[in-house]
C-alpha cells in the first residue's frame, strides 16, 4: 500500500474543471514531482490533498485512511504537512516562536514545543537565527523557516509548494541539499515546482498535469522526452523542430 493515494480526483469551480480524474501514488521514502504549465491544476491538487478545499469527486487516502472532509489542521496532525509558494511567517514574532506554532500540533506545553522548535531550526541550518524577528529574515531563510515550521508538526509526508521560487542559483542548490538530506532522514515529499533543475534533480518520479489532466508520469528521464510534455511546455513547434 502506498503512503499517499490520489484516486480519480476531480474539482469543479462552477463550470470550470480545474482537475479532472487525477490518480497517482506516493510511496514512502520517495520524492515525487508534480509539474505542469501555469493553470495546470497543481495548486488545486495540493489544496485538495491538504484539506483546504473539498474535491468534487474522487478520494485522497493517506496511510490507508480517507482524508476527504478532514480539516487542514486534522490532516496536519495525521502526518501530512505542507508549505506555501508565498512564504507566510508571523512577522512580529521570532523564528523560534514561529516554529513553536507548528510544534504545538503534538507538544502541548511551552517547554516541549520550544525544545522541538529549536531542534527543527537547527535541522534546517537556522539555529543562530532563533531569536531574529521573522520580518527581518531574507527570502532564503524564510523558505527554511517554512520548512522548519512544517517539520515541527512531525510529518511523514511533506508537500512543498515551489520552495525554490525567487531564489538565485546558489540558494537553489542549498534548498536542493536540504531536501535531499531530509529525504535521507525518512521524510517523503510531494513537490510542486517550476524550477526544472529542482524537479529533475530531486524527483524519483514526476507527474505532469496540463489543463487539469495527467498527461504523463514516470522518471525524470522519461517525462522530459515525452512529446506530450514538450508540447504542453513549448508548443506544437517543438514536435517538428
Amino acid at each position: 500500500m502506498s503512503l499517499l493515494e490520489v484516486n480519480s480526483l476531480t474539482k469543479y469551480f462552477g463550470g470550470l474543471v480545474a482537475v479532472r480524474d487525477l490518480s497517482f501514488q506516493v510511496e514512502e521514502g520517495m520524492i515525487i514531482g508534480l509539474i505542469g504549465p501555469n493553470g495546470a491544476g497543481k495548486t488545486t491538487t495540493f489544496n485538495m490533498i491538504s484539506g483546504f478545499i473539498l474535491p468534487s469527486s474522487g478520494t485522497v487516502r493517506f496511510k490507508g485512511e480517507t482524508l476527504n472532509g478532514m480539516k487542514p489542521h486534522e490532516v496536519c496532525a495525521f502526518g501530512l504537512a505542507r508549505t506555501f509558494q508565498i512564504v507566510q511567517p508571523f512577522p512580529e514574532i521570532t523564528a523560534l516562536e514561529n516554529v513553536m506554532i507548528g510544534a504545538f500540533v503534538h507538544y502541548h506545553n511551552t517547554t516541549d514545543a520550544r525544545r522541538k522548535a529549536g531542534e527543527m531550526l537547527k535541522r534546517v541550518g537556522m539555529a543562530r537565527r532563533a531569536d531574529t524577528m521573522a520580518r527581518d529574515l531574507p527570502l532564503l531563510e524564510l523558505k527554511r523557516l517554512e520548512i522548519a515550521k512544517a517539520l515541527a508538526t512531525e510529518p511523514q509526508i511533506l508537500l512543498l509548494d515551489e520552495v525554490a521560487a525567487g531564489l538565485n542559483a546558489v540558494e537553489v542548490e542549498e534548498v536542493l541539499d536540504l531536501v535531499k538530506d531530509l529525504n535521507k532522514d525518512g521524510i517523503t515529499f510531494l513537490l510542486v515546482e517550476h524550477v526544472m533543475k529542482v524537479v529533475m534533480s530531486l524527483s524519483h518520479r514526476i507527474v505532469v498535469l496540463n489543463f487539469g489532466e495527467k498527461i504523463s508520469e514516470g522518471t525524470p528521464q522519461k517525462v522530459s522526452h515525452d512529446p506530450q510534455v514538450l508540447k504542453a511546455y513549448l508548443g506544437e513547434e517543438v514536435l517538428v523542430a
